[in-house]
């Protein structure tokens, strides 16, 4: 078969053409988590820049690049039609090295201070960038996130963050049940901006205790890849913690169904990608939840994911 037709969420019918080559922006163009206009943005692609993508899409018009992304999520961008809206051009140098933060400072989506907070740098955190950017009087530094899309903090102008002491931070995995809803937070600080909740009920599988100010947060990473915090003590939501299991086992697992590949062994955990028919995962554990055998890897981006092993 070199060509199906499938239908998407909003019911328009759209042609998938198995296809794989490199396209050139000459816009900057979003990126998102779906073939459609109303699907989340998850980044952006400069003109200049280039994606090598492995399927075309076209629905309601509109022709989109499908492209596998570092997280092993699949993302789409249109080939004309998505572009960003034109704002001031910013002088961007190509220069790499490293930065060392002296404060918490925020990432944010594009080098302006309004632009969407995606995750912080802590106090003594370094960042290896690839680009610094001059815009409004502002300088930041560019770097490639582990999704593939370009991030950016700002290094000098107006301050976009404050002191705070520095967290204590315990490698510790393990799974925690809230029990009222809790604000989830950027940063471990209780004045940090709520980025979404959690309700009494749901589930976090967490990468670490963090300890600051007198609380204990949990941190975990979310679906865009950056970091999160949950306060678990001090003025914060009561709940259980617990872990699951994990049996050190490798082999090789080839898929007979579309499989989603989630943050966490659960299947209330985000979906960040997909294994399709006739793919094969290399595994280094198993865990049993929820009725399910979940085979554990990693991932190109580096986190440790999760794919429930269905047999035909």
């Amino acid at each position: 078969m070199i060509s199906q037709t499938t239908t998407n969420d909003n019911n328009n019918q759209a042609t998938v053409t198995p296809a794989s080559g490199s396209y050139k922006f000459t816009a900057k163009t979003n990126i998102r988590s779906a073939a459609s206009k109303t699907a989340q943005v998850v980044g952006t692609y400069n003109a200049g820049e280039t994606v090598y993508y492995n399927g075309k899409i076209t629905t309601g018009g509109t022709t989109w690049l499908r492209y596998l992304s570092y997280s092993g999520a699949q993302h789409y961008v249109a080939m004309s039609g998505d572009e960003v809206g034109s704002v001031a051009k910013p002088d961007v140098v190509a220069t790499s090295g490293s930065y060392r933060f002296t404060k918490t400072t925020a990432i944010k989506s594009s080098p302006a201070t309004s632009a969407t907070t995606v995750g912080s740098y802590n106090a003594g955190d370094t960042v290896y960038y690839n680009g610094k950017v001059t815009t409004n009087g502002q300088t930041w530094v560019r770097y490639m996130s582990y999704s593939g899309a370009q991030h950016y903090v700002q290094i000098s102008g107006e301050s976009t963050s404050t002191n705070v002491d520095k967290p204590q931070v315990t490698p510790q995995s393990g799974s925690y049940r809230f029990t009222q809803t809790t604000a989830i937070k950027n940063t471990p600080a209780g004045n940090a901006p709520s980025v979404g909740t959690y309700s009494a009920g749901d589930t976090v599988y967490y990468n670490a205790k963090v300890t600051a100010n007198g609380q204990t947060w949990l941190r975990y990473l979310s679906y865009s890849g950056a970091q999160h915090y949950v306060a678990i003590s001090g003025n914060a939501a009561t709940g259980n913690t617990t872990s699951e299991p994990v049996t050190n086992s490798q082999g090789a697992f080839r898929f007979v169904t579309t499989t989603n590949i989630r943050t966490a062994p659960s299947t209330r955990a985000s979906v960040v990608g997909e294994y399709n028919p006739g793919e094969t995962v290399y595994y280094n554990g198993t865990v049993q939840a929820e009725g399910y055998t979940w085979l554990r890897y990693l991932s190109r981006s580096g986190a440790t994911h999760y794919v429930a092993k269905l047999e035909g």
